[in-house]
């Protein structure tokens, strides 16, 4: 029970830096819905 307890808290904080930066590396999120939308309504 330890064990399985101390895996899952490693792998959250595996996670952490991980989806830290969710806009670079080779599998990502492009920021340009968010400029267009969410940041267009206020300039």
């Amino acid at each position: 029970m330890v064990s399985a307890e101390a895996t899952a808290v490693g792998f959250s904080l595996l996670l952490v830096p991980v989806l830290d930066r969710p806009f670079t590396g080779d599998l990502c999120v492009s920021p340009e819905p968010f400029e267009e939308s969410a940041l267009a309504q206020f300039r």
